[in-house]
């Protein structure tokens, strides 16, 4: 068999031992970042604020626009409707996955279904309709658009210098995940109930400081999870 006539080096015994030696070392090693990764993830997401000094309670409706997106943005649509120009360029984004996924661009002149396709502006968050049914993904900057399995929330004039959406993102994600018609993979976001429903709103400052805080946590997660791959890249060579 080919196989059979195939030469391979074989090292001096003590030399594989010590190479052994080094894959369980990272092997070790990259289990243990996997754990504390775990840890401080799950962390990360259950701490919340707590409500001291002056807050307000409103309801979601007082403080939200929420519109739906577009009906009939298919992929098949956007492939016909590419922009020409910077001038026509819109993002598009869709809630199909727990975190925004950019679906590419469209010509502000589209027209899905042969309406005048909605333009939103940010910051906003978007929110999953079904699917992952009542995930927030915050939008920075820039206009964008979004399909019909989307709901966009934008603040009111009244509260556009009075809530810092990641925060509210972090705060409320539990409670948006709980406002869907049902806990199976048809599961939709109720928009109707979650207008009425009543949220805490601390001073815009005392929500900064915290996010701050929870950015940081945030940006040592990134960072070992940017050594766990470093680890995978080291224990798929040859250790020496």
């Amino acid at each position: 068999m080919l196989l059979e006539r195939v030469e391979i080096e074989i090292p001096e015994l003590k030399v594989q031992e010590r190479q052994l030696g080094k894959y369980k070392q990272l092997y070790t090693l990259k289990i243990s970042i996997g754990e504390a990764l775990s840890i401080l993830s799950d962390s990360v997401r259950r701490v919340h604020m707590p409500y001291q000094g002056h807050y307000e309670i409103k309801e979601l409706k007082k403080i939200f626009h929420t519109e739906g997106g577009n009906s009939g943005l298919t992929e098949e649509f956007i492939y016909y409707n590419q922009p020409s120009n910077e001038e026509e360029k819109i993002e598009i984004f869709s809630s199909a996955t727990l975190e925004a996924k950019r679906m590419g661009y469209i010509s502000r002149n589209a027209k899905p279904n042969g309406k005048k396709l909605k333009i939103f502006r940010t910051p906003a968050i978007l929110v999953a309709r079904n699917g992952y049914a009542g995930s927030m993904t915050y939008i920075p900057s820039g206009e964008f658009t979004t399909n019909d399995h989307a709901y966009v929330l934008t603040p009111k004039k009244d509260w556009e210098d009075k809530i810092n959406l990641k925060w509210f993102i972090h705060e409320y994600q539990d409670l948006f995940y709980n406002l869907v018609t049902s806990k199976s993979d048809n599961a939709t976001f109720n928009k109707e109930y979650a207008s009425r429903q009543t949220v805490k709103i601390s001073d815009r400052d005392i929500q900064n400081a915290f996010m701050e805080k929870i950015e940081y946590m945030d940006y040592i997660i990134t960072k070992q999870k940017e050594i766990e791959k470093e680890i995978d890249a080291l224990l798929e060579c040859t250790v020496v």
